[in-house]
């Protein structure tokens, strides 16, 4: 799909990809979590090569610490879209998430510091090194998944 490369055009994109993640994205103020939304946005988008208004980012439904709901940041690329987490370690890390093999719910899979750490577990080569350190304690599993660290 072509799309035009005019501000406006990419500032419409952007705010229409956040009406359909959100409804709130779309009419938020100036808060810290917005803020931080700003800053995971622009994250992705230098680590990942991609315009910013294809890159969403949302409340995690799944996840949360110290009481305040993590983040998932949607990238949209054509006709896939992926789905990462921040390190919270580590704020130019993100964690990609993927199907679970044994549960099939999104958890994190592997750490993405470039896009050729993300091309690594396309292709299948990087896999395993680049394995995270959080999915068997993922509580997006499901409960009764295997792979969860109980």
């Amino acid at each position: 799909m072509q799309h035009s490369n005019s501000l406006a055009d990419r500032a419409a994109r952007a705010v229409q990809r956040a009406r359909v993640s959100s409804d709130d994205l779309a009419r938020s103020t100036p808060t810290r979590r917005h803020r931080h939304r700003g800053r995971l946005t622009r994250l992705a988008a230098c680590l990942l090569g991609v315009d910013p208004a294809d890159v969403v980012v949302i409340d995690d439904p799944n996840r949360s610490y110290g009481g305040y709901a993590g983040f998932v940041i949607t990238v949209h690329d054509g006709d896939n879209v992926y789905r990462f987490t921040p390190d919270l370690g580590d704020d130019s890390t993100l964690h990609l998430l993927r199907p679970c093999r044994r549960c099939g719910h999104q958890v994190t899979t592997a750490v993405i510091t470039s896009l050729i750490d993300l091309g690594r577990v396309l292709d299948g080569t990087g896999e395993q090194s680049l394995s995270s350190d959080q999915f068997t304690d993922d509580p997006a599993h499901a409960d009764d998944c295997p792979s969860l660290r109980t």
